[in-house]
């Protein structure tokens, strides 16, 4: 996206998030105000979001946020740094480092971090000079949240990138963290949105020195915006920039590695001239595609504007075919910056698609994505304008579903937090950390099991068998065995768990009649680490002679 100018905001509006226009399952929970100003006497833009644990970090233009979220009524700032005066702030983070990218290159003047420098003999802490022209990535140790230390830069500048690597460079829009936890790396995807450096670089981290290595650059015949990632077994990612998108495979069937990804397919998307952001679905098989029309400072999200213009797109991994779309439902007005902007799925285990978005002055909106070809809009929050005399910009830069709240960064007045009361997040499940664009492993998909349940009477005994198409639902399942009473409730005589044959038996002590089996719920964990439930089933009755 170009650079905003950001309208500044009286302190009364700080948190008027729980004054939009809403739906009612839509709450406003705390926020944590942040307008200030950069050195040069402008308004300072809150950006992108990323989490770990009870932390958000925000990026904003001249630095970063680190926010205790711990309590969703009272966010708190842990700290503002705003010792890094350039750039986007699109931020990751990975345990203790936070990486933030530098996007445009920087002039003679600018600051990142801080160095010790002799002042007259002394040792003294002083700002830290950005080379001119810089462009690239900063890394920061967080192990103490509250005091951020700088530990290394990387240079993705044109010159830069020509000395030291062979290639052209064009710096650091945005980047995508891809952590390989079995072979305790940590790589990057590399996007710049513009330029002469179509697709994505790929980086390593040194996470004891915060050093970074440029490895290879893979072509995607566009320049990557934003670049989402799926990992465990889906192996695929998706860069979205210029007309359309490209689909990466990483490994797998398809072939390719995450070191040297490739390409699957590269779509163009008609009308679409600046493409911004994808999303996976929590299996990895489809993914939500948005564009940027007006680079994010104009309105074009107007009734008389295009459809399209405010408009997702959800297409197949593997196909690259439009499965479905959803036009924002309530168009904007001329004095509002608006575009669907920052993206991710809630991560529920009930197989439903659920996108969270955050759309500059449209606000935030949550979208049922999981009939593809039919979705539907579950809730939202969409302020008014900014200014009500005149266009302005400002709004959602991002917002994220996380760990039960949704997050929202708000471009010209800080960090705000909503709750959806809806049974579309009824089966969301916590995540240790979350860095939007990247999706470390397939959310366990929630599934139920029949069962059925056979009884017989042997002599005086009881006996009963549970056959189902899992084991699981067979051996070690607790089974109640009741005897029917005419005109009463049936009563429960004993509570057997079944053997590995998935039976059960019963000396019959409790007098002549008819008895049936009902084998109760169970939990168990599939091959795959899904969550199924084994449904209660019960046993036509059979007649017992007295023991």
């Amino acid at each position: 996206m170009t650079v905003l100018v950001v309208v500044a905001v009286p302190a009364t509006s700080f948190a008027d998030h729980d004054n939009r226009n809403t739906t009612d399952n839509m709450i406003a929970r705390g926020d944590s105000p942040f307008v200030a100003l950069d050195p040069r006497g402008n308004g300072v833009t809150n950006s992108d979001l990323a989490f770990w644990g009870d932390m958000a970090i925000n990026g904003t233009y001249t630095g970063f946020r680190i926010l205790d979220i711990s309590d969703p009524d009272d966010p708190t700032s842990i700290v503002d740094y705003q010792g890094c005066d350039g750039g986007q702030g699109d931020v990751m983070v990975w345990e203790n480092l936070v990486i933030r990218s530098w996007d445009s290159p920087a002039p003679a003047g600018r600051f990142c971090g801080e160095h010790i420098v002799d002042v007259e003999g002394v040792p003294t802490e002083m700002p830290r000079p950005v080379p001119a022209t810089f462009e690239g990535l900063h890394v920061f140790d967080i192990s103490d949240p509250a005091d951020p230390q700088f530990m290394d830069e990387f240079d993705m500048s044109n010159a830069a990138m020509l000395a030291r690597d062979g290639v052209i460079g064009c710096g650091s829009h945005t980047a995508t963290l891809v952590p390989l936890l079995e072979e305790e790396r940590l790589l990057i995807y590399n996007n710049h949105s513009g330029g002469n450096c179509a697709g994505i670089e790929v980086l390593e981290v040194n996470t004891d020195t915060g050093e970074i290595d440029f490895l290879r650059r893979e072509g995607a015949g566009r320049s990557c915006h934003d670049t989402a990632v799926f990992l465990d077994d889906v192996m695929k990612a998706v860069c979205a920039g210029g007309n359309g998108f490209h689909i990466f495979s990483m490994g797998g069937p398809e072939g390719g590695t995450i070191e040297n990804p490739i390409s699957m397919h590269n779509i163009s998307v008609a009308d679409v001239t600046i493409g911004h952001t994808a999303a996976f679905t929590n299996d990895g098989k489809y993914f939500v595609f948005g564009h940027e029309p007006g680079g994010g400072t104009q309105a074009q999200c107007e009734d008389s504007d295009p459809e399209r213009f405010y408009t997702f797109f959800m297409y197949d991994v593997a196909t690259g075919t439009l499965q479905g779309r959803w036009t924002l439902d309530i168009p904007q007005s001329a004095l509002e910056n608006c575009t669907l902007h920052n993206i991710n799925f809630v991560p529920t285990t009930d197989g439903s698609d659920i996108l969270v978005s955050g759309n500059y002055q449209a606000g935030t909106w949550v979208i049922d994505f999981t009939d593809h070809a039919n979705p539907v809009t579950v809730g939202y929050a969409d302020p008014p304008p900014l200014n009500p005399e005149a266009f302005s910009s400002g709004g959602a830069w991002s917002t994220y579903w996380y760990n039960g709240f949704i997050y929202e960064s708000e471009i010209s007045k800080g960090f705000h937090v909503f709750e959806l009361d809806d049974a579309a997040v009824d089966n969301a499940m916590e995540l240790p950390y979350l860095n939007p664009q990247t999706t470390m492993q397939r959310i366990p998909e929630a599934f139920d099991v029949e069962s059925e349940v056979t009884s017989w009477s042997e002599g005086r005994r009881f006996r009963a068998e549970v056959t189902s198409e899992y084991r699981q639902c067979e051996v070690r399942r607790e089974v109640a065995i009741r005897k029917v009473r005419p005109g009463k409730n049936p009563r429960t005589v004993a509570v057997k768990t079944t053997n590995r044959a998935g039976r059960v038996q019963l000396r019959n002590e409790y007098g002549a009649g008819r008895y049936f089996a009902m084998a109760r719920t169970k939990q168990f964990t599939d091959q795959f680490d899904n969550p199924g439930t084994c449904l209660t089933a019960t046993s036509d009755p059979v007649r017992v002679p007295a023991g």
